[in-house]
């Protein structure tokens, strides 16, 4: 992570100098307690799960050049046996302060960053716009999926002089967090996928997604862009939002950059053309992934490289070596069956386009969709599952295996909508449990040649789902010999 002077850290944070010298060396900064090293600054941040005040003693122990705490943290020193030398600074919030110092070691660098939101397909348009970009700069960029409160400070503190731009990703759930993380990562760039249900429980209604996500556009500078989805529709009012200039892309020919020329491929990826304003030529794009939901991402992300003016080889070259990350639309062969492994998280749009998908995907046996719940939809769960089971029938998925409390809900839209009873299987609500009988259910109907969906939403960890099953069959092989 980045250096800071005792004093930049003082400045950047509103803190107080509670005990220590401001004199010294920049030290980086720690978050982990057990990973913290002697002459880094440990800054005690509290989760859900933990509070790092808890772990000062151990972090003073290992040497560190100091804390930043809650100021009233003053009477647990005596336990801490602190060095003279190490610093304690107290702050209101360490949670804050650890905001504002990446925000102060952002402003050390005059580089573009881009930010990119939305309901559906950040992480995957993020990456796409890195395997756009590092063709041709030194790029500094999300990591996996750390994209929240805690997770965007830790990618801005990455920053060095070698970056020459930035991509990051920002995931929220409540109105104004994405004002917060704007003001932290003062983007110059942002992006927006789309907008869908999900997190209704703290956005209360599909308007209020379209609020919070429009936060990132108002707090663009007056010289920035914002790249948006003409097919969306809340394009107009998202655009109505943006200080800076606007660019769209899809697949509306009013789009700035629009696809034309969609073909799927033998090999389950696409080929499409995009037309950009002020060129005759389109660029033609190879993209090696399924699901023609990642034709727009790759729209999106290339109009991120138009408008920082790469080359169209860099376009064409960073879409045609783009590989999706673990769990998102992440195809897996396995004992002749294919498994679609999208199972990282989950929303109704989300999963309408991974059910679509499946009904698409070539093969010669049934296709099964194992699907976990869909969570903070507040009031609108209940109807969301239900809408759900009713797409999974109209689709002609072959079976569906649920897991989850919300389980019978997408049971009985599939029903109605004309699923045999026989090939609705819903598993108990615990989830140890019900992945325990959800393996064993696959393990007895799975045939060579059937493609398999796995998706629901994070908490759910349909993942296992996929483990568990590779490591059944694999016992059984081991077995058999």
């Amino acid at each position: 992570m980045a250096g800071f002077k005792v004093e930049e850290l003082l400045l950047a944070t509103g803190g107080h100098l509670l005990s220590g010298s401001k004199l010294g060396h920049p030290s980086r900064l720690s978050i982990d307690s057990r990973t913290v090293k002697p002459g880094e600054i440990f800054v005690a941040i509290k989760g859900r799960r933990f509070d790092g005040h808890a772990f000062v003693p151990s972090a003073l122990k290992k040497g560190v050049r100091g804390v930043v705490v809650r100021g009233d943290y003053r009477p647990s020193f005596s336990k801490a046996r602190r060095k003279s030398d190490q610093v304690v600074i107290g702050v209101d919030d360490p949670i804050r302060a650890f905001q504002d110092l990446a925000g102060f070691h952002r402003r050390r660098f005059d580089i573009p960053v881009v930010a990119v939101s939305g309901s559906n397909g950040k992480t995957t348009t993020t990456q796409m716009i890195g395997s756009i970009l590092r063709q041709e700069f030194c790029l500094l960029q999300t990591k996996g999926n750390l994209n929240n409160h805690i997770g965007v400070p830790l990618t801005l503190l990455r920053l060095n002089r070698r970056h020459q731009m930035g991509v990051v990703e920002m995931g929220i759930n409540q109105f104004d967090e994405l004002t917060r993380l704007c003001g932290i990562a003062k983007p110059t760039i942002g992006v927006l996928t789309n907008i869908a249900r999900t997190h209704l429980a703290g956005l209360n209604h599909l308007d209020g997604v379209a609020r919070a996500k429009g936060e990132l556009l108002a707090s663009l500078p007056l010289d920035g862009s914002a790249i948006l989805n003409a097919d969306d529709p809340y394009f107009p009012f998202l655009r109505s939002l943006s200080n800076g200039s606007v660019v769209s892309f899809g697949f509306s020919p009013h789009a700035d950059v629009h696809v034309t020329k969609v073909c799927l491929s033998q090999s389950q990826g696409w080929s499409f053309s995009l037309q950009r304003p002020g060129y005759r030529r389109p660029v033609a794009v190879r993209l090696p992934v399924p699901g023609r939901h990642n034709v727009a991402n790759a729209a999106a992300a290339s109009t991120v490289g138009f408008v920082v003016g790469v080359k169209a080889t860099a376009i064409r070259n960073g879409l045609a070596k783009f590989r999706p990350m673990a769990m998102r639309t992440e195809i897996v062969q396995w004992n002749d069956v294919e498994i679609l492994n999208d199972a990282y998280n989950a929303n109704p749009t989300s999963m309408q386009v991974a059910l679509e998908m499946l009904s698409h995907m070539p093969g010669r046996g049934r296709r099964i969709a194992v699907l976990g719940d869909m969570l903070e939809l507040g009031c609108a769960a209940k109807a969301a599952h239900e809408e759900i089971g009713s797409l999974v029938a109209h689709l002609g998925v072959d079976n569906l295996i649920l897991c989850g409390s919300m389980g019978s809900y997408t049971a009985s839209g599939a029903i109605k909508a004309g699923m045999c009873r026989d090939h609705v299987v819903v598993t108990c609500d615990d989830q140890t449990t019900g992945y325990k009988t959800l393996i064993a259910c696959l393990a007895d109907c799975l045939s060579p040649g059937d493609t398999v969906l796995v998706k629901g939403s994070r908490s759910m960890r349909m993942e296992q789902v996929v483990e568990g099953w590779r490591k059944h069959f694999s016992r059984r092989r081991t077995q058999a010999r």
